[in-house]
């Protein structure tokens, strides 16, 4: 995003590159204006066996810690426009923690027919990516990182 498009956020409200839509108030023109320095945008949650909901509103990468070896369901709000979208997948320290179901707004069609099966080490990262094109989330992943 430049210059001219972040104008056009803040001035018209016009969807940006990046899915930011000016809303009027600080903290989206201060998620565009970190935009311009190419930094990815991290959205966390925490887990405790709940639902984590994961919304792409303020960027395409996501991170989702998964503690106390729980099974968790990831609820996905559809995306705010086509592209490639990221969820990280981090183990605390005990690991064994599980995702139980995807699920959101617009269902994950995935490479092979089924969700992955996640790496439970202690510490360890998991990478989902997500190819969205207006109508269906897309997903494959790449398993196994030490962190």
């Amino acid at each position: 995003m430049d210059l001219l498009n972040l104008n056009r956020i803040i001035v018209n409200g016009v969807q940006s590159p990046g899915g930011y839509t000016s809303t009027g108030d600080a903290a989206t023109l201060g998620k565009a204006i970190k935009n311009l320095s190419g930094e990815p945008f991290v959205a966390t949650s925490g887990g405790s066996g709940a639902t984590q909901a994961i919304n792409f509103s303020y960027g395409n990468i996501a991170t989702v810690n998964l503690v106390n070896s729980k099974a968790n369901a990831i609820t996905i709000s559809p995306p705010p426009m086509p592209g490639i979208y990221v969820v990280i997948l981090k183990q605390d320290g005990t690991g064994s923690c599980t995702i139980s179901s995807w699920d959101g707004g617009t269902a994950v069609v995935w490479a092979g027919g089924s969700a992955p099966t996640l790496t439970t080490t202690a510490s360890y990262v998991d990478i989902v990516t997500l190819l969205y094109d207006g109508t269906t989330l897309r997903g494959t992943s790449t398993l196994n990182f030490a962190s």
